[in-house]
Parts: structure tokens; C-alpha cells; sequence
């Protein structure tokens, strides 16, 4: 067995105090860590693995080179996926940080925040996924995976008695997806790898998916929060709980690849670390540039800044994110209709100006992408919060479209009736849309053509209340009788 350096033994001790563990368990957090970086961690691990390469080639009597790499120009051509509406990018400009920021700072110079959004999914994907940027996630992740399912087979190779190697192969997998070893004497052994790379979550991040149902983030990040789910195979393909022991055998062809890789793997990662940094700068480009837009609109920015104006002793502002303005239009009439009585499923709370005009979410950025209204729960005397949900009345209808954080189907259970609804704000068309049901109203002060109709026999607070307080007897008004609140 290869024995350990002073470095490794310091580093798999963390996880592994008796060092009892398998190979695989050792190399996971570094391979894991190793799509966003080559830190220590990362560089102890890619050092362990490559250690055991080159004793497996030793033992097979191959002449390899134990510093090739592959030339880098030539990798860069054939892994960067170029879209067509970027055909004039040349990869090899991800080998320079200055090159590629003057590449897309030629390219942004003159858009809108809209093009700039879309030339953003053209060069890092929606979310992180896809995109000129994420080629190198792509590439890595044949490599990432093969290492972490054949570490454990290529470390029992290494091994100095050549007989104990001979003696094991790999059975079948357990219903947990783990494999086994199976010895000449027909005695079976679990191999020590409790986990697998799972899906990835919203933000396009990899994680740790162990056999006891327990997550563990991974250190990778999208540009945006992601709803999106991507899966990390190997480059062929392959489920590697249908291969047999054949197909898992590591030929010498590919154990010079995998030599190859990780000596390669130190620009890689310069390279994918130069885009990345591009990417971030283009992200508070497009969000820049978004709010000068919207704050170079006179008009919007007053309504705005008037809408989102409240005494925060007296008002909590949440905030919902709309599919579309059609949507916003039925909540500010009949209400927001909820699946579930908290307001933590379907809101956030006390959103900046700047965070309203930027805030999307959802694969494709439609939530809040072009409205989002605006829900004031009262803080009563002593501070305390007015209830605003309500059950929903029996046999009352209203325009429903779930939430992602309420599930995709399904229908509402509960009501926040218009009286609490401000308003919108129409960010497709940079409008303000006040709600004249609304109970406080009358603190904005509008101008003649925003104010409640003229003549009406009721309060703002009666218009309010509507068909939630419905009385028969106000169907019927005596002429020239004003009715009170």
C-alpha cells in the first residue's frame, strides 16, 4: 500500500482519525472542491491520486512521463462550446483575464441591461449552467467522476503484493449504489465509500449525496440562485451500477489520460477562474446598468420611492414575485391565495428599491421578473403583527398560480385580501400601480388621476372589506344617504 505523506495523513485525519477508510473517501472533498479551486486540500488531494497512478503504471511496466500534460491551446478549441450568436470569440482568451474582460466589455459597451442579460446566458448559462464559462465545469466533471468510481480499484493495484491485488474484483453494487469487493474465496467485502456526486441544486452547485439520505453542499456557485437541476455523469454516459468488471478496469491508455488531466488540472483551473471573475463583473454590469434605467425614469422613480415609503413601526412590507402582470392584476383584485397559512411560503419581507428592481428567481427568471406586489401586514399597539391570512371562504374563486417555495400544483387554502395588497410595481413597463382598495390608502396622497372615484357612497375601508364583509342591504341605497364605515 502507498504510505501516506505527513501532508495527507494531516489532511484525511479530518474526516478519518484511524485512517481506516478507502481511497475514495480520502480524494472526495478535494475533487468535489477542486471545480472551483486548487487550494491546499485540492492540491494534496490531485497529488495522492496521481501518486497511486504512477505506481499503478510502475507495476504494469509502462514508460509514461509523470509531467505530461495536454496542450492547453488545443484542449481550450475542443472543450469551449461556442454558441452562434457569440462566433466571434476565440477560446483561447480564456487564458488571459484582461483579454476576455476586453473581449465582453467590447461586446456590452453599447447594450441595454436586457442584452447584457442575454449575453450573459450566452457566456456563463442560466443559473451557471451551460454557457461559454461553464465548459470547463462540463469537461471536468467525466474526469471528477471517473477518479472518485476507480480510485479504489487503482489503489488496490498500487499495492506492493501484487497477489492481494490479483485476488479482488468488483462484484456487484448493494441496493444503495455502493460497491463491493469480492474476494477469490468468495467472501464479499463492502468497500468504505459511503457516498456518490448527486444533482446539483438551484444554484447549479455540486453536491455530496451520502447513502444515509444526508446532503453536503459543495463549494461551487452560479451566477444566480438556481431553482435548475443538472446531473453530473461521466463523459460517456455510463451508469456505473450497470458496468461490469470489465468495464471498470482502468486500461493504460486511460491511465495515461488520467495523468495527463491532473497535471493539466493547475491551468484548468486558471482558466476557469478567469471566467469566472469575467462573469461576476458582467453580473453587477447588467444589474447596474438595470438601475440607472429604471432610476433615470423620473416619473417610476417618484411613484416608486412613494409606494415603498411606510413607517416600519407601523407597517411590515412583504413582497411577491408575479409570473407575469396579468397575475399581479388578479392578486391586487381578489387577493394573494396561499396553499399554506405563512407568509414565509409565498413573500419576502422589507425588500430594498434596488433589491425590488433586480429580484427575479425561478429556472428561467420569470418570477418578479416584470412584477411584484407589495403586501403590508399592520403592527398594532404593542407591536404586535395584525393577522392578515384567512382562510378562504367556501366556494370563492380566484386566479391561482402557485409558487416554487408552495409547490407546483395544488389549490389555495388560504387568503390575504385585497385590503392589504399596496400595490405593483410594473417593471415591464416602469409603472407603479396603486392598489384603491388598499387600507391606507389615503397616506400617498395621489394626484387627481390616481384618486378613488368620485360620488362613491362607501369608505376606502368599506371598498376594502368588498365581498368579505358583504351586506345585502347595500345593494339598495336610499337616494341621497351617504353610508358610513
Amino acid at each position: 500500500m502507498i504510505e501516506l505523506t505527513e501532508q495527507e495523513k494531516e489532511l484525511f485525519k479530518k474526516h478519518d482519525k484511524e485512517l481506516k477508510k478507502s481511497a475514495s473517501y480520502h480524494v472526495e472533498d478535494g475533487l468535489i472542491d477542486s471545480y472551483s479551486s486548487n487550494d491546499e486540500k485540492v492540491q494534496i488531494t490531485y497529488g495522492y491520486i496521481k501518486r497511486i497512478l504512477l505506481e499503478v503504471a510502475k507495476k504494469r511496466g509502462l514508460n509514461i512521463n509523470g509531467d505530461e500534460s495536454f496542450d492547453m491551446d488545443a484542449l481550450l478549441n475542443e472543450i469551449i462550446d461556442i454558441p452562434e450568436e457569440l462566433k466571434d470569440f476565440n477560446p483561447i482568451y480564456f487564458k488571459s483575464e484582461e483579454q476576455l474582460q476586453n473581449y465582453v466589455n467590447g461586446k456590452t459597451e453599447s447594450m441595454t441591461s436586457e442584452e447584457i442579460e442575454r449575453f450573459l446566458v450566452y457566456f456563463s448559462g442560466f443559473n451557471g449552467i451551460g454557457g461559454l464559462a461553464d465548459s470547463f465545469r462540463e469537461y471536468m466533471t467525466g474526469y471528477i467522476l471517473i477518479l472518485a468510481e476507480r480510485i479504489d480499484q487503482l489503489e488496490f493495484e498500487s499495492r506492493e503484493d501484487e497477489q492481494e491485488a490479483d485476488d479482488w474484483k468488483f462484484g456487484d453494487f448493494d441496493d444503495v449504489g455502493e460497491p463491493t469487493i469480492e474476494y477469490s474465496n468468495g467472501e464479499e467485502e463492502q468497500v468504505d465509500d459511503d457516498w456518490e456526486l448527486g444533482d446539483s441544486d438551484d444554484v447549479g452547485e455540486p453536491i455530496i449525496e451520502y447513502s444515509n439520505g444526508e446532503e453536503e453542499w459543495g463549494d461551487w456557485k452560479g451566477w444566480e440562485d438556481a431553482e435548475g437541476d443538472f446531473e453530473f455523469q461521466e463523459s460517456s454516459g455510463q451508469d456505473f451500477s450497470q458496468v461490469n468488471e470489465e468495464d471498470m478496469k482502468v486500461t493504460d491508455e486511460q491511465l495515461c489520460e488520467y495523468i495527463k488531466y491532473i497535471n493539466s488540472f493547475p491551468k484548468l483551473n486558471e482558466y476557469n477562474t478567469n471566467g469566472r471573475r469575467v462573469v461576476k463583473k458582467l453580473i453587477e454590469l447588467a444589474k447596474q446598468r438595470k438601475l440607472e434605467e429604471f432610476y433615470s425614469d423620473k416619473s417610476f422613480a417618484k411613484e416608486f420611492k412613494k409606494i415603498m415609503t411606510h413607517d416600519t413601526k407601523k407597517h411590515t412590507y412583504h413582497f411577491h414575485g408575479t409570473q407575469d402582470l396579468e397575475g399581479a392584476e388578479s392578486i391586487m383584485q381578489e387577493g394573494l391565495g396561499m396553499m399554506r397559512e405563512s407568509l414565509s411560503t409565498t413573500k419576502y419581507t422589507e425588500l430594498t428599491m434596488d433589491e425590488v428592481i433586480l429580484y427575479s428567481r425561478g429556472f428561467d427568471g420569470a418570477i418578479g421578473r416584470d412584477a411584484i406586489v407589495i403586501i403590508d401586514e399592520p403592527i398594532e399597539e404593542g407591536g404586535k403583527r395584525k393577522s392578515i391570512v384567512d382562510p378562504l371562504p367556501k366556494g370563492k374563486k380566484i386566479h391561482f398560480v402557485p409558487s416554487g417555495l408552495q409547490g407546483l400544483d395544488g389549490k389555495p387554502k388560504f387568503i390575504v385580501n385585497p385590503q392589504y395588497i399596496v400595490g405593483y410595481v410594473d417593471k415591464k413597463n416602469k409603472k407603479i400601480v396603486f392598489n384603491v382598495r388598499y387600507y391606507d390608502y389615503d397616506r400617498f396622497g395621489l394626484e387627481s388621476d390616481n384618486e378613488r372615484p368620485k360620488d362613491v357612497p362607501f369608505s376606502n375601508k368599506r371598498i376594502a372589506e368588498g365581498v368579505a364583509s358583504f351586506n345585502p342591504s347595500e345593494l339598495e341605497i336610499p337616494q341621497g344617504i351617504q353610508l358610513e364605515s
